[in-house]
């Protein structure tokens, strides 16, 4: 390895531990508020809840959508001095946050109603259920990062509710 490559290495590095430490506030903040509710709101019916999934996830989606859109306009596409090409930022945008949202919010929560052994588990894939929902909210994510590539507060919002 030269002294480039090492420099790289520890700049990313770097970068992997700065950006953990501005994640941790949000993470934290989400995590125990995230207890907060689930004790406040334990008997809650399952109709209700799955209203309430019908809004965060949609609601996931869009910041997600919005963030991994403006995160790779802005560091990939910035870099070149231009916007960047739609199809690359539609493809990075869509599958990074409906393909991570249907994981966090669908996927995990299945596998643990089924290792808990709950009735009647299922995954809810949104973006296939209820894809008039999910697709148009992320692709109007993708569409504000395109023409306003701001993180900050949809950065924090999303890292918010991905804890809940």
């Amino acid at each position: 390895m030269n002294n480039f490559e090492a420099f790289e290495k520890n700049s990313m590095l770097s970068r992997i531990k700065t950006e953990l430490r501005h994640h941790a506030p949000f993470t934290a903040a989400g995590a125990a508020s995230g207890i907060i509710l689930m004790i406040f709101f334990s008997g809650m019916s399952s109709e209700t809840a799955l209203g309430i999934f019908n809004v965060f996830h949609p609601a996931h989606v869009f910041l997600s959508a919005m963030v991994t859109s403006a995160l790779y306009q802005l560091y990939k596409c910035g870099r070149l001095k231009g916007k960047c090409a739609l199809a690359g930022l539609l493809a990075v945008g869509y599958i990074g946050s409906v393909g991570i949202a249907t994981i966090s919010d669908s996927l995990i929560p299945y596998l643990g109603e089924l290792m808990l052994g709950l009735p009647h588990p299922h995954a809810h894939i949104g973006f296939i259920e209820e894809w008039h929902i999910i697709n148009p909210v992320a692709f109007a994510g993708i569409a504000l990062a395109y023409f306003a590539p701001y993180t900050k507060f949809p950065h924090a919002g999303h890292v918010l509710l991905s804890t809940w």
